[in-house]
């Protein structure tokens, strides 16, 4: 067998993305398992705490994303097209794994502990995001805005799960 053919992820590789992530001004590292012009995707990404990803969505081209955590854990944040929370997923080693986003859904990742990565299917070859897949109600990576914009986004995550656990928790006390 052609040892070049298996990659192993190990936790020697975990740690040095985790690593590298803590050193790089965007604060996450990509480990790709794939080349630029396959069909499939697949990549490590550590990301930081305070690594801003760009709410955006993939439609030009349509293209799934999918996340599993391997490490530490994360939100996953759902908005609508105003750029309104609609939705959370907490995912992590004692929580849900992971997720499949179709393509459309505008979404962030957000890491809430250090050296968390996460393993990132999606389709291939790579193509550089589509300015209309950039969310226009955020700031763009990189951007003085970026960082408070992370902090408020939090801010909102904390208060959408709050609200929407108080309300799911009145509705099942009426419950008959």
């Amino acid at each position: 067998m052609n040892s070049a053919a298996i990659q192993v992820i190990d936790n020697e590789l975990i740690g040095n993305l985790c690593f590298d992530a803590g050193r790089s001004q965007r604060r996450r590292k990509n480990y790709n398992l794939h080349q630029m012009v396959d069909p499939v995707h697949r990549f490590l990404n550590a990301i930081e705490p305070d690594a801003y990803v760009q709410p955006h969505r993939h439609t030009q081209p349509e293209r799934q994303e999918c996340f599993v955590v391997l490490r530490g854990s994360f939100i996953v944040v759902i908005f609508n097209n105003s750029g309104d929370i609609t939705h959370t997923i907490h995912l992590g080693e004692n929580s849900d794994r992971g997720v499949d986003i179709v393509p459309g859904i505008w979404h962030t990742l957000i890491s809430l502990e250090p050296g968390g990565v996460v393993f990132e299917v999606k389709q291939g070859p790579y193509v550089p995001l589509a300015a209309v897949d950039a969310a226009p109600w955020a700031p763009r990576e990189g951007s003085v805005k970026a960082d408070s914009y992370l902090e408020r986004l939090k801010r909102r995550v904390w208060h959408f799960d709050r609200c929407n656990k108080a309300q799911a928790g009145s509705l099942q006390e009426g419950a008959v």
